[in-house]
This record gives structure tokens, C-alpha cells and sequence, in this order.
């Protein structure tokens, strides 16, 4: 891939300013020409995208781990709750 544009015809522009060594830039030129800067663009924000995702997946995690154990102590303390219950229940009110 060449860094300039390829020869054109430079047949003027209507007032005599052509000579004919210009440079003419064509849509593949441009395409070939900004294609690494682009590609190396979107590596480097899909790169960023990745570290933000993987940083919110592990508050996520830490998130859920948190929860977790607080609904495990909930579930815990309403079992005691609830076996004290029973005990009270059937000391006062055998069957």
C-alpha cells in the first residue's frame, strides 16, 4: 500500500491550472489509506469496552456474593426464629 494517492490524469480545471502530474484520490486509495488507522481504532476502543465490561462484571459478582450471604443470615435467623416458635408452641400447648 503506497502513502500517496495514485497518479492521476489532471486534465485542468477548466481555467488552465492542470498540468497533469497531480495526485487524484481515488475512494479505494482513501479506503486502503484509513483502513490500519481505523482498524487500529476500533481494536483499541473494543479493548476498553472489554476492560469496562469485565470490571462490572466483577462488582456484579461482588454484588452477588454480598447478597447472597445477607439472604442466607435472613434465612438463618427466621429458622431460629421459627424453631423457638415450635418449641414455645408445644411446651405451652402439647398435642
Amino acid at each position: 500500500m503506497s502513502d500517496t494517492a495514485p497518479n492521476g490524469n489532471g486534465n485542468g480545471n477548466g481555467n488552465g491550472n492542470g498540468n497533469g502530474n497531480g495526485r487524484k484520490v481515488t475512494a479505494e486509495w482513501l479506503f486502503r489509506s484509513l483502513s490500519g488507522g481505523l482498524l487500529l481504532l476500533v481494536t483499541f476502543f473494543l479493548a476498553d469496552v472489554h476492560a469496562d465490561l469485565k470490571k462490572q462484571a466483577s462488582a456484579i459478582s461482588d454484588l452477588r456474593t454480598e447478597v447472597l450471604g445477607k439472604l442466607n443470615t435472613t434465612v438463618s435467623n427466621h429458622e431460629t426464629r421459627l424453631n423457638k416458635l415450635e418449641d414455645w408452641r408445644t411446651s405451652h400447648h402439647p398435642r
